[in-house]
């Protein structure tokens, strides 16, 4: 593990109050030096407008980009 590097594991919640939205993963990993988060397995994050399932996600937290991957569905 990098010294820079975060790792959460099992029944990951990450929740932003002021948005209402809820990540949830099994497997989160954080890079600090570039501002990546990296999930490769199963991915859930859950508003009010919609409920996201991917198979893995990459999220940039310097831009506020996310990139779903391995069948992506959504429920509006």
């Amino acid at each position: 593990v990098e010294a820079r590097e975060l790792i959460l594991m099992d029944t990951v919640r990450i929740k932003k109050p002021t948005l209402r939205e809820e990540l949830r993963t099994d497997l989160l990993h954080y890079y600090d030096a570039t501002k990546m988060a990296h999930s490769p397995g199963p991915v859930e994050i859950i508003t009010e407008d919609f409920h996201l399932k991917s198979g893995n996600m990459d999220y940039d937290l310097s831009t506020d980009g996310y990139d779903f991957g391995n069948r992506v569905h959504v429920n509006l």
